[in-house]
C-alpha cells in the first residue's frame, strides 16, 4: 500500500492546493468585477443608441459583436461610428476632405463630395456643406425682355446630366443625413420638376439679388406653385429684386402669397421693399425666424411683427429711415419674439443713433452694440432677457 507523503499541514502539497483555490476566488472576483464594468458600458450604450433611435443591445449580442478589443490610445479612429455621424455636421469644406482621409469609415464621402466637384468643375466649398446646384451665366439684351436696359446678367439653372444623375443623388442623401442643404436658383417648372428628385431635405434658394441689374424672367408664381408640391425645408428664400407682375398683376401677387402660406421658410430675405400683400402674409408662413429687407419706410406696418410668432431675428441691409421711424420699432419690440436687430450701412452716424436709442432700449432691456458680422460694420440690438 502506498503510504501519503504528506507528513503534516505544512506540506508541499497542502500549499498548492491552498494556491489554486485562492486563484479561483481571486478569478471569480475578477470575473463578477468584469460583468459589472460590462454591464454599466452596455447600459451607457444602449443610452447612446436611444438617442440615436437604434434598437438596444442584449448582453449576448453584445458579447458577439465581431469586434476585436486590442488596449490602443483613444483616437478618432476608435471611435463608434455613431459618434463619428454626429461630429460630421460641424465640419466645414475645409475640414471635411481632411478627416475623410484620416478615417476609413468616411471614405464614401469624401467619394461623393469629390465625384460631383469633379463632374461639374466645382469648388469643394461649393458642394459641402451647402451644394450649389450647377447653372450657366451669359449677358443677354434686356430688348429682349422689354425692359429699358443694355443688358443685364441671365444666370438659368441647369439641366444634371444621366451620367451625373446618380453622384448628385448619393451627394444630397448625405446631405439630408448630415444636415446639409442644397442652394438653387429659381427657373421654371419644368426646370424644377427635372431636379426635384435630387434634391436634399433642406434647401435655400438663391435669386441672384447681389446682381442689381438681374429680373427673374418667368412666371414666379408658377416657380412656387411648384416648389409647393416638393414640400421642402426652405433654410433661406432669396426673393428676387424683381419679378413677371410683381408689382402690376394683382392675380400673379396673389398666387405667390397663397404659396408662401404652404411653404416652411426658416430665413426670408428681400433685397428691396416688400410687397404690402407679402408683408401681410408674414405671420402666416410656417417657421419664419429671420427677416431680412433692405430698408423700410416710415408707412412699414411695425404692428405686424407681434404676430409672427417665431419671427427672432430682423436685419436692415441699407436702412435709411429716420429716428421717429427707429423709435416706433423700440416701442414694438417688447411684444415682439424677437431677440436681435442687425442695422448695416445704415446712414445715421451711431453716437447720434446710440444717444437717441440707448436710453429707449434700456427700458425695455435691451442693449445696443457695434462690430463686425460677416466681414461688415453693423449695429445690432439684442435682447437682455
Amino acid at each position: 500500500m502506498l503510504q501519503s507523503t504528506c507528513v503534516g499541514d505544512g506540506c508541499e502539497c497542502c500549499h498548492r492546493l491552498a494556491e489554486v483555490e485562492s486563484s479561483h476566488q481571486k478569478t471569480a472576483a475578477e470575473l463578477s468585477r468584469t460583468q459589472r464594468i460590462l454591464g454599466s458600458v452596455l447600459e451607457e450604450l444602449n443610452g447612446c443608441r436611444r438617442l440615436l433611435h437604434l434598437p438596444s443591445l442584449t448582453e449576448s449580442n453584445f458579447a458577439e459583436t465581431p469586434v476585436s478589443f486590442v488596449s490602443r490610445t483613444p483616437s478618432l479612429s476608435t471611435l463608434p461610428r455613431e459618434i463619428l455621424d454626429r461630429i460630421v455636421p460641424y465640419l466645414g469644406s475645409n475640414s471635411i476632405i481632411p478627416l475623410c482621409h484620416a478615417l476609413p469609415q468616411l471614405k464614401h464621402l469624401s467619394t461623393a463630395i469629390h465625384d460631383v466637384r469633379v463632374a461639374f468643375k466645382l469648388h469643394t466649398s461649393d458642394v459641402w456643406p451647402d451644394f450649389y446646384f450647377p447653372r450657366s451665366t451669359e449677358e443677354v439684351s434686356m430688348q429682349s425682355l422689354e425692359i429699358t436696359a443694355t443688358n443685364t446678367t441671365q444666370c438659368q439653372p441647369l439641366d444634371i446630366p444621366l451620367r451625373h444623375a446618380f453622384k448628385v443623388f448619393r451627394l444630397s442623401s448625405l446631405l439630408s443625413k448630415y444636415g446639409g442643404s442644397a442652394t438653387i436658383l429659381p427657373g421654371t417648372p419644368q426646370q424644377l420638376s427635372n431636379i426635384v428628385s435630387l434634391l436634399p431635405t433642406t434647401i435655400s434658394i438663391h435669386s441672384l439679388s447681389d446682381v442689381s441689374e438681374y429680373i427673374y424672367p418667368h412666371r414666379f408664381d408658377q416657380f412656387l406653385n411648384q416648389l409647393v408640391t416638393t414640400k421642402p425645408r426652405i433654410k433661406v428664400f432669396e426673393f428676387p429684386t424683381k419679378f413677371d407682375g410683381c408689382m402690376t398683376d394683382g392675380i400673379i401677387i396673389s398666387e405667390v402669397v397663397n404659396a408662401l402660406k404652404q411653404l416652411q421658410i426658416n430665413e426670408l430675405s428681400f433685397s428691396a421693399w416688400i410687397p404690402r400683400p407679402i408683408i401681410r402674409t408674414l405671420p402666416q408662413i410656417r417657421g419664419l425666424e429671420a427677416l431680412k429687407m433692405e430698408d423700410a419706410d416710415s408707412k412699414f406696418p411695425w404692428s405686424i411683427l407681434p404676430l409672427c410668432k417665431t419671427l427672432v431675428r430682423l436685419e436692415f441691409e441699407f436702412p435709411s429711415f429716420g429716428f421717429p421711424t427707429l423709435k416706433e420699432l423700440v416701442s414694438i419690440l417688447p411684444r415682439t419674439a424677437i431677440r436681435k436687430v442687425y442695422f448695416r450701412y445704415i446712414t445715421l452716424y451711431e453716437d447720434e443713433l446710440r444717444s437717441v436709442t440707448a436710453t429707449s432700449l434700456e427700458t425695455i432691456r435691451w442693449s445696443f452694440q457695434s462690430g463686425i458680422y460677416n466681414q461688415e460694420d453693423f449695429i445690432v440690438w439684442e435682447r437682455l432677457i
